[in-house]
């Protein structure tokens, strides 16, 4: 979409390989719920989420505002995708009832949406050397270890993270929590 101001109103996801609004000078977003599964925009002078949570993997604008308990977040990983959510912006305002937040968003664990029953996922979007039974997931550090049981692997660093987070490892019937995920 191409235009000077767009707004958007209807709840939905949207699949998409090219920025959504382009080139568009005021794109305000309100009371919406949006899942993006590909870039919201380029080229946007300032964009305005009011009571809005949207999940997009990149955004390019001058201005970025967040107000009145707005969430900006990336789509949840699955067992055959990873998001990341890419920022660019000359100017970011969050106010206090409103958040970026990737959590739970990274590599899914043990038992959660096809998951692998006892092992979490890992980098490369595996259980191969995922973590297992109860314990927890792995990034630039290592998770916790229950009674013995594996642990995946050290990776990623957590100053300059590029990476989502493992999942922890499940048991029976019981859930556990995914990884976190990605914000450059």
């Amino acid at each position: 979409i191409n235009q000077t101001t767009a707004q958007i109103f209807n709840n939905g996801i949207i699949n998409t390989a090219e920025p959504l609004f382009d080139n568009v000078t005021d794109l305000n977003i309100v009371d919406d719920v949006l899942e993006i599964k590909g870039p919201l925009g380029s080229n946007i002078g300032t964009l305005t989420l009011t009571n809005s949570t949207i999940s997009t993997t990149s955004i390019d604008a001058g201005t970025i505002v967040l107000s009145n308990n707005s969430t900006l977040s990336h789509p949840s990983a699955t067992t055959t995708a990873e998001y990341r959510l890419e920022i660019t912006a000359y100017t970011l305002t969050i106010d206090s009832t409103s958040a970026i937040d990737v959590s739970g968003k990274g590599y899914l664990g043990g038992n959660n949406s096809g998951g692998g029953a006892y092992y979490g996922r890992t980098l490369g979007n595996t259980t191969t050397g995922g973590s297992y039974i109860y314990s927890g997931g792995s990034y630039g550090g290592l998770g916790y270890q229950v009674s013995g049981y594996q642990v995946n692997s050290i990776y990623g660093d957590l100053a300059n993270p590029n990476e989502s987070g493992s999942g922890g490892g499940g048991y029976g019937s019981a859930y556990s929590g995914n990884g976190g995920g990605l914000i450059r």
